[in-house]
Parts: C-alpha cells; sequence; structure tokens
C-alpha cells in the first residue's frame, strides 16, 4: 500500500465491486529498522499536520544501506514516497553523510507550493527533514549496540532519540469544609456539579440532533454561494427537484424584499441572497428532502450562474488599494499628546502584525428543527443558539407573524462561545421559512 493504491483525496485504485480483505503487515527481518513520526497541533487525538513512515535495510553485519522507504503525509492530497531520495541513498553507509545527502534530495521530492491548503508551508518542508533526522539518530543508536564499528551519538543528540510517554492523569479537586450543620441550600464553600454534568459525561444529555424523529420531519440543506462577491443571474434548481426524496427548494423567491432582510442590530443582511452574493458561503436556498444525504446532494445539484463583481475586496490590503473603507464608522483611540509622545521618545518601533481569525471549536455544530403548529401559523423553534428571544424576533418578522406566536426552545448547546449568539439565524430563518411553506 505505497503511493500508488491512493489516487487522489479519499479515492484509491480499488473498482466499485471490490473490497479490501485484509491488510498484511509483515514482522522486520533482522538488520531491518522501522520507525513512525507525526506532528500535530497537540499530542493526543489531532490531525497531523505532517507524518511519516521510515524503514530502511542493510546488508547483513552491516551499516551499508541495502533499502529505504521513505513516506510522508501531509505534504500533498495523498501520501508520497520520496522516491528519489531513497534511491540516492542506496549503497551508503549509515554516518552523517546520509543526512546531508537526504536533506538535498527530500526538499525536490516532497515539492509544496506557496499557496498549498493548510499553510505552514516552511514549518512543513523543515519537518519532513527533522523527521528524517530523527530517523537517523533513532536507528544510528540500534546500530551502535548491534555494531562494534559504530559510534554512539554524542549525548546532547540522545535525547531526541525518546520516546515520549504521557503520565497516567490526575485531578484534584479542592473545596472549603464547611460545617456540618451548614445548611443544603447554603452553598458557599461546597463544591456545585454543573446541573448536566453526569449526564454529559454519561453520554444521556439529549442536543437538538438527539431529539426524536417528529412524524414526516423533513430535512434542510443550505445552498451556498462558491463566490465572495458577484452578482446572481440564474438559479436552477430543476435537477435536484428531479431527485427521488427531493421536496422543495426555498430561496428569496419565497419571501418579500422586506422579509428577506434581517441582520443583528442593523438589517442589511438577507436569508437568501437576493440578486447577488457578498461573501463565500453566503447562503442562496435550500433544499428540503426525506433525509439528510438525499438534501446534502441534491443542495450540490442546484446550478448558480455568476456574474463576478469587481473589485472583490477579502483582504486588509484589498481594502486599501481600493480606498473601501466605512467613512461612518471612524474610531480613535487616543490618550494624551501622541505626536508630542513620540517626537520626546528615545526609540521608536515600526512594524506590521498581522492576525488570522480564530473560527469557535463548539462541538456541537449549529442545528435547527421546526415544528409548525395547527393554529395561527405558529412555529416551535429548537435551536441551539446562545440567543433564543434573537431567533424569536427575528423569525416573526421573516414570517410576518406576532413574536407570540414562535416559541424558540433551547435545552442546551454543546459549545458557544460567542459563535452562535447571532449566527445561529444563518440556519434557524431558512429552516422556519421551508417549515412555513
Amino acid at each position: 500500500m505505497d503511493d500508488t493504491f491512493f489516487t487522489g483525496y479519499r479515492k484509491n485504485i480499488l473498482n466499485s465491486v471490490e473490497i479490501l480483505q485484509s491488510i498484511l503487515i509483515p514482522y522486520l527481518k533482522e538488520d531491518e529498522y522501522f520507525w513512525g513520526f507525526k506532528q500535530a497541533k497537540r499530542r493526543d487525538d489531532d490531525i497531523a499536520i505532517v507524518n511519516a513512515g521510515m524503514l530502511v535495510r542493510f546488508e547483513v553485519g552491516t551499516n551499508v544501506i541495502q533499502h529505504i522507504a521513505l513516506a510522508f503525509g501531509g505534504m500533498a492530497p495523498t501520501t508520497v514516497m520520496a522516491r528519489t531520495t531513497a534511491s540516492s541513498l542506496i549503497g551508503h553507509p549509515w554516518n552523517e553523510d546520509v543526512v546531508q545527502e537526504a536533506s538535498k534530495t527530500l526538499i525536490e521530492d516532497l515539492p509544496l507550493a506557496p499557496g498549498a491548503p493548510g499553510g505552514m508551508i516552511e514549518f512543513r518542508r523543515s519537518l519532513t527533514l527533522s523527521f528524517f533526522f530523527k530517523f537517523y539518530m533513532i536507528v544510528q543508536e540500534k546500530l551502535n549496540l548491534k555494531l562494534p564499528f559504530i559510534k554512539p551519538l554524542p549525548k546532547n543528540y540522545q535525547s531526541a532519540t525518546k520516546v515520549y510517554h504521557r503520565g497516567v492523569p490526575k485531578s484534584t479537586q479542592l473545596s472549603q469544609i464547611v460545617p456540618a450543620d451548614q445548611s443544603d441550600y447554603d452553598l458557599v464553600g461546597k463544591p456545585i456539579p454543573h446541573v448536566s454534568g453526569m449526564k454529559q459525561a454519561s453520554g444521556e444529555a439529549v442536543y437538538v440532533d438527539d431529539m426524536p424523529k417528529f412524524e414526516n420531519e423533513l430535512y434542510l440543506a443550505l445552498v451556498l454561494s462558491t463566490r465572495a462577491h458577484a452578482k446572481i443571474l440564474k438559479i436552477n434548481p430543476t435537477e435536484a427537484l428531479q431527485q427521488e426524496g427531493v421536496v422543495d427548494f426555498v430561496s428569496a423567491k419565497d419571501l418579500t424584499k422586506e422579509q428577506n432582510k434581517v441582520g443583528c442590530i442593523i438589517h442589511d443582511e438577507t436569508v437568501f441572497a437576493d440578486e447577488k452574493v457578498t461573501c463565500i458561503g453566503h447562503v442562496i436556498g435550500a433544499i428540503v428532502a426525506k433525509d439528510q444525504g438525499t438534501a446534502q446532494r441534491a443542495a450540490k445539484m442546484v446550478k448558480v450562474e455568476y456574474e463576478d463583481i469587481s473589485p472583490i475586496v477579502v483582504t486588509i490590503q484589498d481594502a486599501i488599494k481600493h480606498s473601501s473603507y466605512y467613512n461612518d464608522w471612524i474610531r480613535n483611540m487616543k490618550n494624551g499628546d501622541v505626536e508630542k509622545g513620540f517626537s520626546e521618545s528615545d526609540h521608536i518601533l515600526e512594524g506590521e502584525m498581522y492576525l488570522g481569525g480564530q473560527e469557535h471549536f463548539y462541538l456541537e455544530t449549529q442545528a435547527t428543527v421546526a415544528l409548525p403548529k395547527l393554529e395561527d401559523g405558529e412555529m416551535e423553534i429548537f435551536c441551539s443558539t446562545q440567543n433564543p428571544a434573537e431567533i424569536q424576533f427575528l423569525t416573526a418578522e421573516v414570517l410576518g407573524l406576532p413574536a407570540n406566536r414562535i416559541v424558540v426552545r433551547t435545552k442546551r448547546m454543546g459549545g458557544g462561545f460567542g459563535g452562535k449568539e447571532t449566527r445561529a439565524m444563518v440556519l434557524a430563518l431558512p429552516v422556519a421559512v421551508a417549515a412555513k411553506k
């Protein structure tokens, strides 16, 4: 199972009628050594930034390389074998010259374009060299135990060959010692468990996606913009609507201009993109189907024709270049005479700092269930939101109903951190529109 087995991201050479029945992992032979490496953002339960598997076999009783295989992940959509490096090392003795030779050819074997997905280009390329150097030291240490003519590693290198083992985790919770006669309702000084703590720890806690399905329940999948700034010329859901199990397609045409206007403070957003999109991921419409898989597949079949609008302002540099400013939203933070302070300073440091966005990392993603009632257009909404009142008022406006006919329930959330304060409406409102229709 080398680099020829995988033909693309999540694709391999198996035909649709074939299955992988077994995988044979052979025992190492004498004079053969294998090691694996992985670098991730945290030690446990994380996707690797770069990983590697390396194997070397020596001629019997020597340190001369007879065969070597170097496989890397995270450097391309599939596993990459450093074949040029491997072939250049065969016949070489295992010494520091091997490291120098591999350092030259690994860069050629594992090219990574500046704009490659995942970023951290220089770091990922340096990891490949670091992994090989570590493999060299581990094998050198093992050869030293077997072959008398192999010199031991320098002491300052030896720590790099040690395998990290996490100790058994321990935790302690300290609380005050309260008087024995302190009332049960007097909580001062007592350890107070979270109300849902036991249910969450045992897996019994019910979230929106855990709720039993309602009779005739349908699933909604969003159709999202693939352009950052463009006019919508045409939306064609015909192919999607022809799929078995698809019930309907909803978009801006199902709402009036006023109903389609929403926003947390200023109504400058839309439930569904109308006439143009202003970002990648802008909600254009939604497919309603009998199950999740059908809805998501059909959503990808909705054809949207665009006409790009220039300029496309994505970065701060783009905004400066095209003089795209909020002129009515200027904020100056100033304390004292700034100009005088600079003129009297002994040293002035100048520079630029770039900060990327940090997505909220909650385990429960956005989820909404809308349940139409039988009387007066009433709607009951189960929503994973930090602001149920806002969802109630916005839903009422979009559906053209009094707010008291909209009931929003939020039992618990699997994390929020502000990410579900306002953006829950992106899903909740299309669901409500589809449910009413």
